[in-house]
């Protein structure tokens, strides 16, 4: 599967319209669950992705703001690659996490790394 399925997916995650009686206007958190629930109906029904991404990470204590883009690849059930636009690169292949930092041209390799361990808020690409 590529990436000209980022599209449905986002379009499974916009609220539902419905034609005629209007409905009534779920809470915010309702909104959010469903939209998640979507969402996470795509991505357990894909087997292999790509897409572009970008990334704003907030660092309040230090007041950092950092932007980042590059290009994410997903393989089920346990392979995962973020290629920054930077030159960083995550690979996830099943046995271990790598992380490669081109500015300081290091490689750190964390052993028996699985999905398991995936933060919670990646933890939906494997479905």
């Amino acid at each position: 599967m590529t990436n000209r399925f980022l599209p449905l997916a986002l379009l499974l995650a916009l609220p539902a319209f419905a034609e005629g009686t209007p409905r009534p206007t779920p809470a915010p958190d309702a909104k959010a669950k469903a939209a998640a629930l979507r969402v996470q109906r795509f991505y357990e029904h894909a087997k292999n992705f790509s897409a572009h991404f970008a990334q704003t990470s907030t660092y309040p204590t230090f007041g950092n703001v950092k932007q980042a883009s590059g290009k994410v690849y997903l393989a089920k059930p346990d392979r995962l690659r973020w290629e920054y636009d930077d030159g960083r690169l995550i690979v996830l292949d099943g046995k271990a996490l790598w992380n490669w930092n081109a500015e300081d041209k290091e490689a750190t390799v964390h052993r028996g790394f699985g999905v398991s361990q995936v933060p919670a808020e990646f933890a939906f690409l494997f479905g």
